[in-house]
């Protein structure tokens, strides 16, 4: 057996290994044959008179030199070209010199022909794919309390950076505040059936996610709550929300000195189910809203009428003819007097 059947023999059995490696570097590839194509164009072009008479066939695509390594040649693989948005940012970015420039080299040595070291440019390849594959089995876990929308934008940023984010709301829908609920519950407010925000959508927005042109430039509570699914939609949140789950506890580690981890206990409200897991970070995002608080007023306890909260206020039924005062002259209070003054006598 001469010598190039020894090496057509021994490579045969990486010819798999070496398909895969091609097929999860795609882009290298199109690098590849598009300095290919630039090389081409600087070619000496053929005189005019000569144009007349030759026909110029089109640009072929490079061709294997080797037949036994042709694409037909190569075995389909089980393993699927890497889709996976967290390795393709570690493709692009984590170690970029030595992927492009090592399976450049590879692809580069398959279409001559020449498999004399190629073995070694597949080892690096795959150390390299290991090494990507142990730091996305460290990424930080991230717990949100709260699917409003500071921990909507909240999950949105951590997942740009790669973290593995859970998010925690004891609700059964996103929104928070503006999520309209026509039950009181306590600690889940929401808005009045008839808010509207006072900023403009332009001054209400998301920078990176302006409303639809259609929506109005003042939007009902309904509207927001929309755009706020909408935010969470367009930017892969919603599948990391779990909804009807309250945070019952927060606390560090047994060897939070040690690594910083926290222990996050939640309790899923529709079966009763408890869970206790750790997580690098805790962000809070509950708003100051949730909790209602009563002044003690002298001789509350002894008036005949409602005393109410405007946390549990959503529409004024039930205050027609009615003498109606109300404390205080922030946001809240004012929405309140101005809901009411539509059908209460004074």
């Amino acid at each position: 057996m001469n010598e190039r059947s020894r090496i057509a023999t021994s490579t045969m059995n990486e010819r798999s290994r070496i398909a895969t490696s091609i097929r999860m570097s795609e882009y290298a590839n199109k690098k590849y044959r598009s300095r290919s194509s630039s090389a081409s164009k600087e070619i000496k072009k053929p005189s005019s008179a000569l144009l007349r008479k030759q026909h110029i066939p089109a640009e072929q695509p490079l061709e294997y030199s080797n037949p036994a390594l042709s694409v037909e040649s190569i075995p389909d693989t089980p393993a699927q070209p890497i889709r996976c948005p967290q390795v393709e940012h570690s493709l692009d970015n984590s170690c970029p010199d030595l992927l492009s420039t090592t399976v450049e080299n590879a692809i580069r040595k398959v279409l001559k022909g020449s498999l004399h070291d190629l073995q070694q440019d597949v080892n690096k390849i795959h150390r390299a794919l290991s090494e990507i594959a142990l730091k996305m089995s460290e990424s930080k876990r991230i717990a949100i309390i709260g699917a409003g929308p500071c921990g909507l934008t909240a999950a949105k940023c951590c997942l740009e950076e790669d973290l593995d984010v859970v998010v925690f709301d004891k609700t059964d829908n996103i929104g928070g505040l503006w999520c309209y609920r026509d039950d009181d519950q306590e600690g889940i407010p929401s808005v009045m059936k008839s808010t509207v925000i006072n900023t403009s959508k332009e001054l209400s927005s998301f920078s990176d996610f302006p409303p639809p042109a259609h929506f109005p430039n003042f939007m009902h509570n309904s509207v927001m709550f929309q755009y706020f699914k909408m935010y969470a939609e367009k930017f892969g949140v919603l599948r990391h929300v779990q909804l009807m789950t309250e945070v019952l506890q927060v606390t560090p580690a047994d060897d939070y000195e040690k690594t910083g981890r926290w222990q996050v206990t939640s309790k899923r409200l529709k079966d009763g189910a408890i869970n206790t897991e750790e997580f690098d970070g805790v962000l809070l995002a509950t708003g100051h809203h949730s909790c209602p608080q009563m002044p003690d007023f002298p001789g509350l306890k002894s008036f005949k009428g409602d005393v109410i909260h405007t946390h549990s206020l959503k529409k004024a039924t039930g205050y027609e003819d009615k003498v109606v005062l109300v404390v205080g002259i922030g946001n809240s209070a004012v929405d309140a007097a101005v809901e009411i003054s539509t059908v209460a006598k004074q």
